[in-house]
């Protein structure tokens, strides 16, 4: 979703990124450096960070470069029976959501049909069981 949250703001667009506070300073496999270099790696520069009793907040700003293509597996950063399995993985493959591809718009534009002809059905049904009886009643 870092790569993907690329296609959807400008050149230097910023993004906004809230997780539960133990997401990071409790998981096996995430902390702040590490969270701090995937996003530089997703095409992120950190503008701001802050954490709370229970939440961290993050504030980060679409780089000029974009990202760089690394690929991040699921790599042990802290030990311990008591911690949770939080991660962050980035796996290198094409991604048709930054390159637009053909096929993209083709899946998005049948995506909306299905969506309107769902929105065209329930205009068709009553909204309430009142008013389906009123009209059978010839209200």
């Amino acid at each position: 979703m870092l790569l993907h949250a690329h296609s959807y703001l400008t050149p230097r667009g910023y993004l906004y990124i809230v997780l539960p506070l133990p997401c990071l300073t409790n998981s096996r496999y995430l902390s702040h450096e590490r969270l701090t270099a995937i996003l530089g790696s997703t095409g992120w520069d950190v503008v701001r960070k802050h954490d709370s009793a229970r939440l961290t907040y993050w504030l980060v700003r679409r780089s000029e470069t974009g990202p760089d293509g690394v690929e991040w597996k699921r790599e042990q950063v802290r030990t311990g029976a008591g911690r949770n399995n939080f991660c962050l993985v980035r796996r290198v493959r094409s991604l048709p959501f930054l390159a637009r591809s053909r096929s993209t718009a083709d899946s998005l534009s049948s995506l909306a049909a299905g969506r309107q002809a769902r929105l065209a059905h329930r205009a068709r049904r009553p909204l309430h069981r009142s008013l389906e009886r009123q009209e059978r009643q010839g209200r």
